[in-house]
């Protein structure tokens, strides 16, 4: 029973880490509000330093009250601004939140990346980001930015793999019940 229980403790543990990887490849911020009411947000994607070559993004979009304006594709390393306001595409804050999708793949598939370091790291076709005023605001404040960060997403193989680890455990644990002359929960 101990060996099972460490067992399934290490399974979890190794499905945890196979969730956990993600990298960060830029920032969206909030600039603020001029006087003539014009809003500004930058948008940063570099992932230079983090993945070994450029990315060729099918589209990046920027919501702001419901109403988007994209880019279209771009490759990185970018800076973008978006404004809005009067005779811009986005209208003005005071804001509550503005949202961005990332669009890696125009299919939205799953897109493998080659790492600085070298490994492989697959990520969704798609990502999504909002940035929210921080706890005690009500709207968002100049200044206010979320890191822009994808995930990995595990290999069908390896959910194959845990999956049958996790059946292998659960048989052994029913063989070595059934051994010790306990009754089986079917019975």
């Amino acid at each position: 029973m101990r060996r099972c229980l460490t067992l399934l403790m290490m399974v979890g543990c190794v499905t945890c880490a196979a969730w956990a990887n993600s990298i960060t490849i830029g920032q969206l911020q909030y600039l603020g509000t001029n006087p003539q009411g014009i809003s500004a947000f930058k948008v940063i994607v570099d992932p230079t330093g983090v993945t070994s070559t450029q990315l060729s993004l099918a589209n990046l979009t920027v919501s702001l009250k419901g109403i988007s304006q994209s880019t279209g594709a771009i490759t990185t390393p970018i800076t973008l601004l978006f404004v809005g306001g009067q005779d811009h595409p986005l209208p003005a804050c005071p804001c509550v939140m503005v949202g961005m999708e990332l669009f890696l793949s125009a299919n939205n598939k799953p897109v493998t990346l080659r790492l600085a370091n070298g490994e492989l790291f697959k990520t969704a076709g798609s990502a999504s980001f909002t940035l929210i005023p921080p706890s005690g605001h009500s709207v968002l404040e100049p200044g206010n930015s979320i890191p822009v960060t994808l995930t990995s997403v595990p290999e069908p193989d390896t959910l194959g793999l845990i999956g049958t680890g996790l059946i292998v455990v659960a048989f052994r644990r029913r063989r070595i019940g059934l051994g010790r002359g306990q009754p089986s929960r079917a019975s």
